[in-house]
Formats: structure tokens, sequence, C-alpha cells
């Protein structure tokens, strides 16, 4: 199902690109850069094999050639397929802006990472390479748009759960998870929906619902 398009994608690239200010699009270039970047969070994001994001990838390019006269490569000032945005490199502002430089993208996320083994009751041990990187950057989009939701797609162990918990941690967002137990039921399930709704709605908390697909034990739970 996550390989179906429809025209609500095609608003969810323009509400990505709402996130930015004009302090942040001062060229062309600027603004085909957020849109290339926005198009892939919402398509490319969405496919499996390296084989279809490389052809989402070659399509943008003509995109760009044929209908804007320029290239990727002078859009983005790199001829790698990563491009990221984010707000969260200075602590001064919240812009969203353009995170070219890896090195210094790892090194803030380590240091948050830090933040969060400082303060939590189960620490994260994790190796911050570029891919993972790229995963918490896109989590953190998600998150921090309205209505906001992602499946997780990856073999156990994979981190995506661990990734999920670095990018809530640095949003300040409350992670809301269910405990399973050989008791647990519909009618506990409902308990928890109450409880998460209510962290949102009654006490208006910024909440991301972490769900497993192992924590399905009735097929009713994910409908």
């Amino acid at each position: 199902s996550h390989y179906t398009f429809n025209l609500r994608d095609i608003s969810k690239v323009f509400q990505g690109m709402s996130q930015a200010t004009p302090k942040t699009v001062l060229a062309k270039e600027d603004l085909l850069r957020l849109w290339a970047h926005e198009s892939k969070r919402v398509f490319s994001d969405r496919l499996v094999e390296t084989k279809d994001t490389d052809w989402f990838h070659e399509q943008l390019c003509e995109q760009l050639v044929e209908g804007f006269k320029t290239t990727w490569e002078k859009v983005t000032n790199t001829t790698e397929q990563r491009v990221l945005y984010g707000d969260f490199m200075k602590e001064e502002g919240t812009e969203y802006e353009v995170m070219a430089d890896m090195t210094a993208l790892i090194e803030k996320l380590q240091t948050s990472l830090e933040d969060y083994n400082a303060v939590s009751k189960t620490p994260m041990e994790l190796v911050l390479f570029p891919f993972a990187v790229e995963h918490v950057c896109r989590t953190l989009r998600i998150i921090k748009q309205p209505f906001g939701n992602a499946l997780l797609v990856g073999v156990g162990g994979s981190g995506r759960q661990s990734l999920t918990r670095l990018a809530c941690s640095m949003a300040d967002y409350d992670l809301f998870g269910i405990e399973l137990s050989k008791s647990y039921d519909m009618n506990a399930w409902r308990e928890d929906l109450k409880k998460v709704l209510r962290m949102a709605g009654e006490k208006c908390s910024s909440t991301v619902f972490l769900f497993v697909d192992t924590q399905v034990k009735d097929e009713a739970m994910a409908e």
C-alpha cells in the first residue's frame, strides 16, 4: 500500500515546503532544492528497492533540466542523491534549512544522543553513520508536521525504534508506547488509545505513538 500515490501526496510536498521561510529561500536554486527535497521525502522515501529510488532520482533530474533549465548539481552543489533539511542545527533559531555538512550533522545528533542517554532509564548505544542520520532527519520532519505518520519498514534490530526515540527527544516530544503482557486485550488497547489521545488533546502535549508490528495481538488493533 505504500506504493500507492494520489493527489494528497502532491499537497504534502507543498506542506513540507511551507516549513521554510523567506530567510532561507533567497534564490531560484534555494526554492528548487527545497522542492526536490520534499519530493524525495514524500515519494522516494516510500520506495524500498534501489532501482526504484534511482529511477525517481533520474526523473527528478530530468524535470530540473526540462522544466527549470538547471541541473541537480547546480541546485544541490553535490553529485550525491542525498539532500536533507531540518530546523535543529542552530541553537539560536528554528529555521527549516538545508543541512549539507554531514560531519556537522553527525556531531549534532551525537550530542543529542548523549543528552538523551543522560536522562533516560534505558540509554541507547547507537552508531550514527550517514544512513542512520538520514532516517532521524526524515522522522523528525514527519513528526513535526500536522497528522504526521510513518510506516518504518525493515528487519528486526535495524534501529527503527531507537532512531524514532532519538528523533522524539530532539523534537522535545513525548513518546507513548504500549506495554504488552499475556493479559493484554482489546479493552487494554482501547484504554491505551484513550491515554495517548488525552496526552495529545487534553494536556496539549506534542506526542508520538510508537506501535510495533510484534505488538499486534488482534488484527482489529491495526484497523
